[in-house]
C-alpha cells in the first residue's frame, strides 16, 4: 500500500471517531491552554490522574484546571506549600489528595 493511500485511510478513520471519542478523553483537556509550557504541565497532570472512570477523571482535572488558572506552568513553577496548598487542600481524587498533588 502506498503512504498517500494508507494517509487517506487513516485520515478517514480519525475523522470519523475524532468527534465521537475526543470529548471523554482526558488528554483532551489540555487544548485549552496555547502555549507549550502550560500544555506540558497540563499534559502530566491529565495522564497522572488518568485512571478509573473517564467521568470521574474529567470531573476533577476539570476542578484542578479551574483552581489552578489559565497558566499552569506558572502555578506550578512559582508553587509553594505553604502559599499555594489552600487551593488543593480539599481537591481529592480517588486514593489521592490534595496534600498528595501538592
Amino acid at each position: 500500500m502506498k503512504f498517500v493511500n494508507l494517509k487517506i485511510k487513516l485520515d478517514n478513520l480519525y475523522n470519523t471517531y475524532k468527534k465521537k471519542y475526543s470529548s471523554n478523553d482526558p488528554v483532551w483537556l489540555v487544548h485549552r491552554f496555547s502555549s507549550e509550557k502550560d500544555i506540558e504541565i497540563a499534559g502530566l497532570l491529565a495522564s497522572s490522574y488518568s485512571y478509573g472512570k473517564v467521568e470521574v477523571i474529567n470531573k476533577f482535572l476539570n476542578q484542578l484546571f479551574t483552581r489552578i488558572g489559565n497558566k499552569p506552568y506558572e502555578f506550578t513553577a512559582n508553587f509553594t506549600k505553604r502559599k499555594d496548598n489552600k487551593f488543593l487542600a480539599d481537591l481529592n481524587y480517588r486514593f489521592n489528595t490534595g496534600d498528595n498533588l501538592a
